[in-house]
């Protein structure tokens, strides 16, 4: 996996983000939700939102050529759920991220089947057991 940084010193640009609702800092460890002018923009607004955050955060499509015993080789598309983490105290504010989402993705005739959290396996050094919250 590569992984490109992209650091910005400017000011100005900084207080712009901001003024757009857009998250400073570890989005594990704050509520995040998608600012109303996303959420009540139009269509193209919300079409651009989530190619952005699918692009950067989306899930992994693989697409693989499986052999069946009576009949010749076949694709086969698989994707898995979009999944991100928050730290406990913050699952219900990532659930309703979650919602937005999908209220985002159905508009864009997507079809979600299911949003829902469990507890990671493993402990942060704080002793927190963070929620992956997913949406199928």
């Amino acid at each position: 996996m590569h992984t490109f940084r992209v650091k910005s010193c400017s000011t100005s640009l900084f207080l712009f983000f901001k003024s757009l609702s857009i998250p400073v800092g570890d989005k594990r460890k704050q509520e995040g939700i998608i600012p109303n002018w996303i959420m009540d923009g139009s269509t193209k607004i919300k079409r651009e939102f989530l190619s952005a955050y699918l692009g950067g955060d989306g899930p992994k499509i693989e697409i693989a050529t499986t052999r069946r015993k009576d009949r010749g080789p076949y694709n086969v598309v698989r994707i898995n759920d979009i999944e991100f983490h928050k730290k406990s105290k913050f699952t219900k504010a990532g659930l309703f991220f979650a919602t937005q989402l999908k209220r985002l993705l159905e508009s864009q005739g997507v079809e979600v089947k299911k949003i829902f959290y469990e507890r990671d396996a493993y402990k942060t050094l704080d002793e927190d057991r963070p929620s992956i919250i997913h949406i199928s």
